[in-house]
Formats: structure tokens, sequence, C-alpha cells
């Protein structure tokens, strides 16, 4: 019953779980937002390969919604997706990363 109700981000995205925590940081390599009461929008770094990918996650039906985005970024492997944040009135989405990238996404 239980992994009917998981989604399996690294095997979705055809990643290793080579990425390691930073010491003295709590923070995840992940952020997400919901869209709506069925939609959250997932963004994540792949600290190993300096990698950022995001995508929309259907959590009523636990499925990917939407292709797999990715952006290799020129980083610091202790960068990573600090905060998203969904604006419904421009249905853009934003990502701040730590050491200052960020992505402004169209939903339409």
């Amino acid at each position: 019953m239980i992994e009917k109700s998981e989604f399996k981000i690294n095997e979705d995205l055809e990643i290793d779980n080579w990425t390691m925590a930073i010491d003295g940081f709590p923070d995840p390599f992940i952020v997400s937002c919901f869209i709506d009461d069925e939609r959250i929008f997932v963004a994540l770094f792949y600290n190993y390969r300096q990698i950022h990918y995001h995508f929309i996650l259907n959590v009523e039906l636990m499925y990917r919604e939407s292709v797999i985005v990715k952006h290799e970024l020129q980083s610091s492997v202790k960068n990573f997706p600090y905060k998203c944040f969904y604006n419904p009135d421009l249905e853009e989405i934003y990502v701040f990363y730590r050491q200052g990238y960020s992505f402004i996404i169209d939903k339409k």
C-alpha cells in the first residue's frame, strides 16, 4: 500500500544517490511548492554533476506530469535550491539558490 503513495525521484530522473549533505547545513538539496490541490512543483540540485532539475508532480496519482527540465550550473558543490514560490496570478514559479542562481518557470 505504501508503494502506491511513493514517488521514486532518483529512479525517475535516472540519477544515483551520490549527493551528500553539506556539513553544517541542515537544508536539503530539494524544494517544492503547491501549484494546486493535486500538483506540486519540485526542484533539486544534483551536486555530484552540478545539474538543476525541475518538474511537476501529480501527488493525487503519483506520477510526473511534466517533462524533466535540466540545467547544468557552473557552481560550487555547496549550492542548492533554497526556496521556491508559485505565483498564481502570473502562473510562474520562482526558484532561488543559496549562491545566487534563480529561475523563473512559466507554467503555461
